[in-house]
């Protein structure tokens, strides 16, 4: 069964620099309906100055969103903490 709103699908965000060339986006976008899951991923242009405002602004909306280089590693920083 297709999970699915009243309003809006559940939507995640790639912090990317540059964004267009990020591939993150498509990949979400095949496992989300593999998984019949009504969401949708979509890449946001970050530069890194601002991409401690870009994490905190997810983490305020309830966003879940990727990190892929060069924010892959500056990321941790913005976190609350780490798994083994």
């Amino acid at each position: 069964m297709l999970r699915t709103s009243k309003f809006l699908p559940f939507v995640t965000g790639g912090l990317a620099m540059p964004a267009a060339q990020n591939l993150t986006a498509v990949m979400m976008e095949v496992a989300y309906q593999h998984h019949r899951i009504a969401a949708c991923h979509i890449n946001c242009q970050v530069a890194p100055a601002a991409f401690g405002d870009a994490v905190l602004e997810t983490r305020w909306n309830g966003l879940g969103s990727t990190a892929p280089l060069p924010h892959k590693f500056v990321v941790i920083e913005h976190l609350d903490g780490l798994d083994d």
